[in-house]
């Protein structure tokens, strides 16, 4: 939505012509995307920007949250090489981003996500690409909505939420994720019977780092894939483990996914 197109109150700054410049006041609530393998928080902004939204979830694979901002024209802004973002009344955070179709950034250690249950706005801006800001009405209840899928999924998952929550960190691989699964793991009848696709995993990791357990919680749409995923994980996968609030090593779980796609 090119700011000469927008029916839009400019924000204070000087942005150039061609950049997405709104000042949003989001109708209706709070939404919560619930998925196999994940919940989403999102937020429309409203009739300044028609089908532009911010998206927040939980990034199971390593501490923190993705943020996102997606909509039909944001492929027009051109790839964010970072984005400022300030929540209420605090000074701007910079976050390294990435996407062309939308812009993503991580909250590594999750400030960003503990400042919004305190905050009614969100103000994003990119140099030379956009700036936008947004009412956030009732931050504390969505962040609770949140947290209750989130609670729901580990429920289904078998993990215990309340002591994943007090974790100090999360389980972290040792070595490089991508060589737990690679194309050599291709087979020649995956080939022939063209079969590809994502498996989101769960790993069970003990208090010594070591992978006990592996289940597909998202299928990949081919259980012979699924399975070897887990065989292959079972074997290649090491961590150091999770800390307790302690500064103990505990038991807790590993999320992640791998895509099985064919030579082209």
């Amino acid at each position: 939505m090119k700011a000469s197109l927008l029916a839009a109150m400019l924000s204070a700054s000087v942005v150039p012509d061609d950049a997405l410049a709104v000042e949003a006041d989001p109708q209706g609530g709070w939404e919560v995307d619930y998925g196999k393998a994940s919940c989403r928080l999102i937020r429309h902004l409203g009739a300044a920007a028609p089908g532009h939204r911010i998206e927040i979830e939980r990034n199971w694979a390593f501490d923190g949250y993705r943020w996102a901002l997606l909509g039909p024209t944001v492929h027009t802004l051109g790839a964010a090489r970072s984005v400022d973002v300030a929540l209420g009344a605090e000074p701007p955070r910079r976050f390294k981003a990435w996407g062309e179709n939308e812009i993503r950034w991580h909250d590594e250690e999750g400030r960003l996500f503990a400042a919004l249950q305190k905050s009614d706005r969100i103000g994003l801006t990119s140099p030379k690409r956009f700036e936008i800001t947004a009412s956030l009405p009732k931050t504390v209840e969505a962040v609770r909505a949140l947290e209750a899928c989130e609670d729901d999924l580990m429920k289904n998952w078998g993990v215990d939420a309340s002591q994943f929550r007090a974790l100090l960190t999360t389980p972290q691989p040792v070595g490089q994720f991508g060589r737990w699964v690679t194309n050599d793991d291709i087979t020649r009848d995956d080939v022939a019977n063209r079969r590809e696709g994502n498996v989101t995993f769960l790993l069970r990791v003990d208090a010594t780092g070591k992978v006990t357990g592996c289940r597909p919680i998202e299928s990949s749409g081919h259980a012979i894939l699924d399975t070897r995923t887990c065989v292959l994980l079972l074997k290649r996968a090491s961590f150091k483990p999770a800390r307790d609030a302690a500064g103990q090593n505990v038991p807790s779980f590993y999320i992640n996914r791998t895509m099985w796609q064919l030579p082209r």
